[in-house]
Parts: C-alpha cells; structure tokens; sequence
C-alpha cells in the first residue's frame, strides 16, 4: 500500500543516521585527533603513529580522508570514526548496546547534527550496530588481502593483472587484493573481536581469487568481489565469484569513485576489471 500525500515520512534507522547523516559532516581533523599521529599527508591519504603500539616509522597507522576509514598494519585492526572512537576509550571488538548507541550520539554532537530524540528498538541498535561491524571487518579483510597480493605468494596474481592492463600503481590505488586462506581471515578477525562468518568477509569460496573491494557510493565497504587469476578458472570454480548477501551490491562498483569526481552521468560496463582498467586510465566516470 503507497503512503498517503499527507502520511509523515518513514523514520530514518540508526545505521542510516549514522552513515548518511553524521558521517559525511565530520572531517578526518575532527575524528582523528590523537596529537601523537603526526600526520604524513599526502593528498587523502594520511599515515602516522598508531595510538596502541609503539611504531619506529611513526607511518603504521592510516587514514583515507575521503571515506573516514582507518586501518593500522601494526595491530592489524581497522575501522570508521566510530571504531576509532571505541578504541581510544579502551573498547575492544564491536561496541554494543548502550556503548553503542553512546559513541553515535558522541560523533552526532561532534559533527552538529542533533541526535533523534526518539525511542529506539533493541533490534534497530542492533541492525544499525551490525552494520558498522561490518564495514569494520571488512575493512580489515580488504587491507589482508592486499598485503597477499604484494606478498611472494601473489606474484602471479600481479602478472595476470598486468596483462588486462593493469599496472603495479594502479593496482594499489584501486586496492586489489589477494584472498588468503580462510583460516587466516578468521585469525585475524577473531584477534580483533569481530564476529568470524561469511557476513564479514570469512569464505573460504573465496581462497585464490583476486579481490575488488566493493564500496558503497560513499566509499564505505559492502562486500568482497573475487576473479580466478587465470583466463580460465580450474574445474569446479567459477571465474568470478560475488559474495552473497542482502543489499550488498546496492550501489555499483565505483560509483563513490564517480561522486568524488563530480559527474553527473556514468559510462556502464559488464566486468568488474574493464571498469578497473578504465578507472586507472583516468575515465573516472566509468
């Protein structure tokens, strides 16, 4: 049944507050404020100390300044604002409840936006709080994988990208990675205290595959893409392999790349490594 002309409006769930409401008004300078960073800035990437190990490169910790995300290759943990937030008060794994709900509520004040004064349900804290774990996770899981691939063990991988075109500089701007063995991905997770399942990133279906991270047309994660890096695949797997899931393909591969650029109309493609090899040839609006 459609609404009715004069019906109020749907109210907005948490998880959507959060990521479309309070996220695009904060700056990395307000979110990420620990004075012991000592930032490196180089375009919308910035490295520096990590706040939780002592780093002799002072470069271990980064953030993307565009999407707010955050990872340190020395703890092996990455997230949001949010995560981020939970940490530097001596939170581990994902926040929940109460913890929650209070951390949003902090960011909300931080970027200006007034927090809904509304009662909110057990199970939309908790939707709105999966979420964010999983942007977490996987987070974590993209930044593995790319470690893989620059790894020994992903020298084929790279040379298969070099002959669709792809060169070594435009593999790490587009984040490609290498899908270690699912056990390592659990490990890994498990050590952060996240939850360890096919809904952040642990599928062993995925073993071998080149990854594309697939982001949301903010630039936040959704789910994990995978291509045999082969022309053909061996018997029994598929070339391609999308991770399953409800919404994860909701927005297009490289859309957040198309709304950084400022177009207002997209060239289409069919596979996942043309539009990589259009994007890295300049043609942002693919």
């Amino acid at each position: 049944m459609m609404p009715s002309p004069n019906s109020d409006p749907p109210e907005q769930s948490l998880g959507d507050f959060l990521h479309h409401e309070v996220y695009p008004r904060l700056t990395a300078e307000q979110v990420y404020d620990w004075p012991g960073h000592n930032w490196q800035k180089s375009g919308k990437k910035w490295r520096g100390a990590c706040p939780w190990h002592d780093s002799k490169s002072g470069t271990s910790f980064d953030v993307s300044t565009d999407s707010l995300l955050w990872y340190c290759a020395g703890c092996g943990v990455g997230g949001g604002p949010l995560e981020y937030r939970w940490r530097r008060q001596d939170g581990r794994g994902d926040p929940g409840g109460e913890n929650f709900v209070r951390l949003v509520r902090e960011l909300a004040e931080l970027a200006g936006v007034p927090f809904p004064e509304r009662e909110l349900s057990p199970e939309e804290t908790k939707e709105a709080q999966e979420r964010a774990a999983r942007s977490a996770a996987l987070t974590m899981v993209y930044r593995l994988c790319q470690d893989r691939l620059w790894a020994p063990e992903g020298t084929l991988a790279r040379e298969y990208l070099h002959t669709r075109g792809l060169a070594d500089d435009a593999i790490r701007d587009l984040e490609l990675g290498l899908y270690p063995a699912a056990s390592d991905v659990r490990k890994m997770l498990s050590a952060a205290g996240h939850q360890t399942n096919r809904n952040t990133g642990v599928d062993s279906a995925l073993e071998g595959y080149i990854t594309f991270p697939w982001r949301d047309d903010a630039g936040r994660p959704l789910t994990i893409y995978g291509r045999w890096p082969a022309k053909e695949a061996p018997q029994g797997k598929p070339k391609t392999y999308a991770q399953p899931g409800e919404n994860s393909k909701r927005s297009p591969l490289y859309f957040d790349r198309v709304i950084r650029a400022g177009h207002d109309a997209v060239v289409l493609v069919e596979g996942v490594i043309d539009a990589a090899v259009l994007q890295s040839l300049g043609q942002t609006d693919v």
